[in-house]
């Protein structure tokens, strides 16, 4: 009966702690900081899924952990990615789709924004 009680308890603590962690803050709890990192989810924020908002907050967070400099390599990079044209875009993603992990971390490992940012990723 412990056994039964103790996995009983995990289960429900479990099921407590996803709960509580799908429970992302409206835009107006965010701080300052978090908010001006996420400035272009403002007028959607709301609709997002919790998950999703997490998962920014969490972006957010590591985001505010690197270097001026490592973020500037990141946003120059970025606008170029932006800049191209649309189906440029949609073959380059395709491709990231269909690359494996270890593919993907080497891809990153000869991204152009490494000399300046090397433990972005």
């Amino acid at each position: 009966m412990k056994v039964v009680n103790t996995l009983l308890c995990l289960a429900v603590c479990g099921l407590l702690s996803n709960f509580a962690a799908a429970d992302a803050p409206d835009w107006d709890r965010l701080t300052p900081e978090h908010q001006e990192v996420l400035s272009d989810f403002q007028s959607t924020w709301e609709t997002l899924p919790s998950e999703r908002r997490e998962k920014l907050l969490q972006r957010a967070d590591n985001w505010q952990q690197l270097s001026p400099d490592c973020r500037e390599a990141l946003q120059n990079r970025w606008r170029e990615l932006r800049e191209l044209p649309p189906e440029v875009r949609s073959t380059l993603r395709e491709r990231w789709q269909g690359m494996t992990p270890v593919q993907r971390r080497e891809a990153m490992q000869n991204s152009p924004h490494k000399a300046r940012c090397p433990k972005a990723n």
